[in-house]
């Protein structure tokens, strides 16, 4: 046919190209070959011919650029998707990813088959919710596209659906709370009824999502975001990632966070009280309270509370808290490692000790509330956290130090010594979450949560903000609280 039509010389010339396997060079003389007049049926033929060829052995390059940017402009809206694709791979301005939305926009409309509008509307939406274009994001309108495409069937449109109106939840749009948690729900449903999907996606992606929609709907069920909100809701979701998904323990800690902070305490007269009633916000079994007064060392006075504490029946944890506040610049921190190391001399067995202030530590960009630990010459930390069991304190305890910091140990959001430290400040706790704190260096690692801007003055730090700027700080995070970021 070449011969006889010079039309069909160059697209000859890509299908020889093809044959021997040089599908880029293929592709590169087919795009310059669109629109030279040859019959659109063996046009079509060779385009797909060579696209199939290039999918199946996941060819991409210039020439594959090339070829699908040409046939969707000259009249092959079958190849606006894969032209979208390309040009949003190596997209760096607004410019670019204006080009890309017009394919994925063409694509939507004209593509024959639902999995291609629905893979062009979520890949669409993405511009949208990360204000490529515009340097705004825009959460409203990639909902409705990724909503479109769940409605098509597309599990990448469901799941990006509930994830984004829980993103409008944070910025305080409460109204879309269901509709989060409906498309989770629905994200889940298609799986474990094991529905079809409307795109083509690998089954790892496709048991990713699920997962994905899993643990964020454990997230709201954490956070109480629902009517119908459940720990055992949020336990059963998260059960088969935990250890595997940092995500999972996350939840199912704040769950439990959550459950702490929904019952009304009033401040004790002494800082082992406070501890005493942060623990069994823990459901902690603290079997009893002795005040103890050592006088004063070195200028520190030493009296404080030694609690006892039920690990499991028949087995104890000695808990030694200091009434004074304690930091390791301080010769207080001192005095509580010589008491701590007299307490253990004295009771013949491990114990643990802490000042009137509750601490934590960042280790690996995680943060984990702490407890100091004496054990015969060494002084060290055990981390402490919501759901935590006194048994599974001391386990950590037993392990080498570096061994103690895991996920499941950490206290994300330092729930513990939060509370603690409202109470030691006279805070009473409302029964409405979490106190709004800001946090406090002391030494290389150690930090610890203040509530008002007088609290640094009062101990004996100075900060560089002063207490009005402090209380600013602390009155902008209780507004962002109330808008809805959590």
């Amino acid at each position: 046919m070449a011969r006889f039509d010079p039309n069909a010389k160059a697209w000859h010339e890509a299908i020889l190209r093809l044959n021997a396997f040089d599908v880029e060079g293929a592709a590169t003389l087919a795009s310059a070959a669109i629109g030279n007049g040859l019959d659109a049926r063996l046009v079509e033929y060779a385009l797909g011919s060579i696209n199939a060829v290039a999918v199946l052995n996941g060819i991409k390059g210039p020439g594959m650029e090339a070829m699908a940017t040409r046939a969707a402009d000259t009249g092959h809206p079958e190849f606006a998707f894969n032209a979208g694709n390309y040009v949003i791979a190596r997209a760096a301005t607004p410019d670019d990813f204006r080009r890309a939305e017009g394919y994925y926009k063409l694509a939507a409309k004209e593509s024959k088959d639902d999995a291609t509008r629905a893979a062009a509307m979520v890949n669409h939406a993405a511009i949208f919710r990360d204000g490529s274009v515009t340097g705004l994001p825009d959460f409203a309108a990639a909902l409705t596209l990724y909503e479109q495409a769940a409605n098509l069937g597309s599990m990448a449109g469901m799941f990006n659906a509930g994830n984004v109106s829980l993103w409008l939840v944070d910025q305080g749009h409460k109204q879309y709370v269901y509709r989060a948690a409906q498309w989770f729900e629905k994200a889940i449903e298609v799986v474990e009824k094991g529905s079809a999907s409307a795109e083509q996606i690998s089954n790892e992606v496709w048991m990713s999502l699920y997962g994905s929609a899993r643990l964020r709907l454990a997230e709201m069920h954490a956070r109480e975001l629902l009517a119908n909100a459940s720990f055992t809701t949020c336990r059963s979701l998260v059960e088969p990632y935990l250890g595997k998904d940092p995500h999972a323990q996350w939840a199912l800690n704040i769950a439990h966070e959550t459950q702490m902070c929904k019952t009304a305490v009033a401040p004790a007269s002494t800082a082992g009280g406070n501890w005493k009633s942060v623990l069994e916000l823990m459901q902690w079994n603290v079997q009893s309270i002795t005040p103890f007064d050592h006088g004063v060392v070195r200028g520190v006075s030493t009296k404080g509370d030694l609690l006892i504490i039920e690990a499991r029946p028949g087995s104890t944890m000695t808990l030694i808290v200091m009434d004074c506040f304690v930091h390791p610049q301080h010769e207080s921190f001192s005095v509580m490692v010589d008491l701590a190391y007299g307490h253990h001399d004295e009771l013949g067995h491990p114990c643990f000790i802490t000042g009137n202030k509750g601490y934590f530590a960042n280790v690996g960009k995680t943060d984990y509330s702490l407890l100091f630990h004496i054990v015969g010459d060494s002084f060290t930390s055990v981390p402490i956290w919501p759901g935590a069991t006194c048994s599974e304190v001391l386990a950590l305890s037993a392990l080498p130090e570096a061994d103690r910091f895991t996920d499941a140990a950490a206290d994300v959001r330092n729930c513990i010594p939060i509370l603690v430290n409202a109470l030691g400040e006279g805070q009473a706790l409302d029964g409405d979450g979490l106190p709004v704190a800001l946090w406090l260096g002391a030494g290389p690692s150690l930090r610890f949560p203040i509530l008002s801007g007088k609290e640094p003055g009062r101990i004996g730090l100075t900060v560089s903000q002063s207490e009005q700027e402090l209380d600013e700080l602390l009155n902008a995070q209780r507004q962002e609280r109330i808008g809805g970021a959590y």
